[in-house]
């Protein structure tokens, strides 16, 4: 991103709300609001901690920490790009990268943030994988969790060979399922119910004076 300031012209921006409105602008944000709505995980994964309640500071400084970062990359890749290209692109980030040019000779760094972006989503999809085993094996009542793996993982293989496009892994899978499903039901529904379900059996438990 620092190295892509020389290209950053401002008045790309340009109108922000003037063209749009408030309502495009909120449905637009859904997108990027669910993909911040991983931060769920934390659920999963705080019973391995001494102090989960101190990780959970933690789990929100990673959403703000990443809400500033897709921010500022965005506006640098928008000023960089025009805002009418970028809507239209797959990965603007990545275009973005192309189009530096360090003193004339340092150019073509692109494969550099995919690397970065690959190695990011392989952490991420064990970390999918670790939960789903572990859960479905505490849910069955299994005490090896790692046995889950070898049916879990085929089953997850051949979802991803349902889609037959990149507009159909990406667009329809976002806009069908994880905006209107997997957003108002697994980051909002789920945990509010765990959280009243949790108050309810903390009440229940105290002692009556």
């Amino acid at each position: 991103m620092l190295a892509s300031i020389n290209n950053v012209n401002l008045n790309s921006l340009l109108p922000v709300y003037a063209d749009s409105g408030i309502a495009a602008i909120l449905k637009g944000s859904l997108a990027p609001a669910s993909y911040l709505g991983h931060s769920v995980e934390y659920l999963m994964l705080a019973c391995f901690l001494t102090t989960p309640r101190k990780g959970g500071r933690y789990a929100f400084a990673a959403v703000i920490v990443a809400v500033f970062v897709v921010l500022i990359a965005m506006t640098i890749a928008t000023t960089t790009i025009g805002v009418t290209l970028t809507s239209k692109m797959w990965y603007p980030f990545f275009e973005m990268s192309r189009k530096i040019s360090i003193f004339g000779f340092i150019e073509n760094l692109d494969p550099l943030p995919i690397i970065v972006w690959f190695a990011s989503v392989f952490i991420k999809l064990a970390v999918y994988l670790f939960i789903t085993s572990y859960g479905t094996a505490q849910f069955l009542n299994i005490e090896n969790w790692r046995i889950m793996i070898w049916f879990i993982a085929p089953v997850i293989l051949l979802f991803a060979l349902i889609p037959q496009n990149v507009a159909e892994a990406v667009i329809h899978y976002l806009l069908n399922y994880w905006v209107p499903v997997a957003l108002p039901v697994n980051m909002v529904g789920l945990p509010l119910l765990l959280l009243t379900v949790g108050k309810i059996r903390q009440g229940l438990s105290r002692p009556k004076k």
